[in-house]
């Protein structure tokens, strides 16, 4: 009897010790991991058929190592994007933006009034993807995302 006892009391430890460890990643950790100078490393237009299958991905012009996205520690962010305004001369031009963290895997970038819901993908020391939706999804429609894939 003594030997269940213990058995279940160190079961009950265990299922504690792995509880806290899932209560310990929350929005705010999230939020931490994501603050900081982050680099294109590529763009894509995903496009799924109402089954949720991938039809199509195509590649978007990004400057690797150029264009960033840099996400600040008082819940706003700022693009820097390349673009061609003449035959090999760019210019750089600047958005600024809040964005809101609302889950472990769900974020919205907000510019001028406008919200696009985001979802992450991957999230490490070194590399941050994460999807957004083109327009709200439908159920049984076909659909489009953009994955942006940086690094620090």
């Amino acid at each position: 009897m003594l030997k269940n006892l213990r058995f279940l009391f160190l079961i009950a430890i265990s299922i504690l010790a792995l509880s806290c460890k899932k209560g310990d990643q929350s929005t705010s950790g999230l939020k931490e991991q994501l603050v900081d100078k982050w680099f294109y490393t590529s763009v894509y237009l995903k496009e799924y058929d109402r089954n949720e299958k991938l039809t199509k991905s195509t590649q978007l012009p990004a400057l690797v190592n150029s264009d960033n996205i840099t996400f600040k520690a008082d819940d706003s962010f700022t693009t820097v994007l390349r673009q061609e305004v003449e035959t090999n001369k760019f210019e750089s031009v600047t958005t600024n933006g809040t964005y809101k963290v609302s889950s472990l895997s769900r974020f919205t970038l907000t510019v001028q009034g406008a919200t696009v819901n985001c979802t992450l993908k991957s999230l490490t020391s070194a590399e941050l993807i994460f999807t957004m939706e083109v327009a709200p999804k439908v159920t049984g429609q076909p659909y489009s995302l953009i994955e942006h894939s940086l690094h620090r």
